[in-house]
């Protein structure tokens, strides 16, 4: 989300390339001028310099004002910075970065909001599904990403790790994206299940899992903005992606990999769409225009959908 006070400014000190300071952000926040940091959270953020793409810079200078509304510091190798929220207010940061025998400067207004609201959920949860879960359900014996979200008072989120310390009454909690540059790694975990039902906290918000069995689908859809039901007519483009939507009777949406196997897909006629399965996702490859109908397996329980070629 943008905010109308933010002007950010990132001129080059030589050639075509833009200096960025660019935080490892949560899902949702991808620079200072879309998020607020959180207030009592660090944030690392990454010098980079920004040709054709993005390639690593090192920092020379740094200046945050006013004093007192975050503590900043450059990493030890000066790859970024680090930055303590402390106060909620409006600052800004400059920096000078170098790449190359270029000296790129980086300007850019920030803001500190307190945390009005926590939350945890599955880090794949399908867009179909629009409502955050505060309660959602997994196969037995498998696993899903989790991530933590702070958010601000309208629902806006925000940058910033640090306050979460996670923890979980059953199942196994792992780190993720460790070695990820571009993920905020202390926000997100992968929890594997057994086969009893688990709650995951961080922070003040909580997330409650139930554990179902094999064959605990009774219907089976295709997610895109919406649940396309089972004898469903499809048009379907190109790359066109899909997520597997299993529901069990009293209609809670199953995540993660079944014991029975993963999805099985079949076309009718393979020489208008084909599909491939990834993870819970199925991927068209289209070939002619025409109609036929797809069939998806999952879980015990096989869809069928008729689909459109244009």
């Amino acid at each position: 989300m943008k905010h109308a006070w933010v002007a950010v400014v990132m001129l080059a000190g030589c050639g075509d390339a833009v200096g960025e300071l660019s935080p490892r952000g949560s899902l949702d926040c991808y620079s200072f001028g879309g998020c607020a940091l959180a207030t009592g959270s660090e944030v690392i953020a990454d010098a980079i310099a920004d040709t054709d793409v993005p390639e690593g810079a090192t920092v020379d200078e740094l200046e945050v004002s006013p004093a007192g509304l975050i503590d900043a510091t450059i990493l030890p190798d000066r790859s970024g910075v680090e930055l303590q929220a402390l106060v909620a207010g409006v600052g800004h940061i400059h920096a000078v970065l170098l790449f190359g025998p270029s000296t790129l400067r980086f300007d850019s207004d920030f803001r500190v909001a307190d945390i009005a609201s926590s939350s945890i959920a599955p880090s794949n949860y399908p867009a179909a599904l629009t409502a955050t879960p505060d309660h959602v359900a997994m196969f037995a014996g498998s696993a899903i990403g989790l991530t933590m979200t702070y958010r601000e008072a309208n629902g806006a989120p925000m940058l910033g790790h640090g306050l979460e310390n996670w923890a979980t009454t059953g199942g196994t909690l792992v780190a993720a994206f460790a070695d990820a540059p571009f993920a905020d790694a202390p926000l997100f975990r992968t929890l594997q299940v057994a086969d009893t039902s688990v709650v995951v906290t961080a922070n003040d918000a909580q997330l409650a899992i139930d554990v179902r069995p094999a064959q605990s689908t009774a219907t089976l859809g295709l997610g895109t903005d919406h649940v396309i039901a089972d004898g469903s007519a499809i048009a379907v483009s190109d790359n066109a992606r899909f997520d597997l939507i299993a529901m069990t009777s009293d209609h809670v949406p199953v995540l993660g990999a079944s014991p029975v196997g993963p999805a099985q897909v079949t076309v009718d006629d393979p020489n208008v769409v084909t599909f491939e399965v990834l993870d819970q996702e199925i991927q068209a490859t289209t070939h002619v225009p025409g109609t036929t109908a797809l069939h998806v397996s999952f879980d015990g329980v096989v869809s069928t959908f008729q689909l459109t070629v244009q």
